[in-house]
């Protein structure tokens, strides 16, 4: 397995929320703002946690980075992402796993589903069917009409 697949795993079997709950002793809230545990954040909350179809993340908008299970083992435990792995793949169903397998092999968890849909409306330019033009102002028009969330 690599190293990608096993974060995806992690970061879809493992709730965030709680995760940090445990870690670090108080509590996280999904849609709540919170202090990012992941630098030196006391005076103001510079993150907030949100669920989409990866699992639960938490964004800090002073690093303008996100966050995600795997990362709380890697900075806060002595565990490597392989035991953890390992851990959650062996309490998982054959066909729990199948279906993990599955979404790997078809791209879709290496891929966010806002990535897929930006690379599939990118097949009328490479077919030659749409300018360079077309496709910025296409990308601007769903991003005004939120099409891309």
């Amino acid at each position: 397995m690599n190293v990608r697949f096993m974060k995806a795993v992690i970061d879809r079997e493992v709730p965030m929320d709680k995760l940090l709950q445990r870690v670090l002793g108080r509590p996280f809230y999904v849609g709540s703002s919170c202090f990012c545990p992941f630098h030196d954040n006391t005076n103001t909350p510079a993150a907030k946690l949100y669920d989409d179809e990866r699992g639960i993340t938490l964004f800090c908008f002073t690093e303008q980075k996100s966050y995600r299970s795997s990362d709380v083992f890697t900075h806060f435990t002595n565990f490597s992402i392989q035991q953890v792995f390992n851990k959650i793949w062996n309490r998982l169903s054959d066909q729990e796993k199948t279906d993990y397998m599955d979404r790997m092999d078809s791209g879709e968890i290496v891929m966010s589903d806002v990535v897929k849909r930006f690379l599939d409306s990118l097949t009328p330019f490479k077919q030659g069917l749409m300018t360079y033009d077309d496709v910025l102002e296409s990308i601007l028009l769903s991003t005004i009409s939120g099409d891309s969330e």
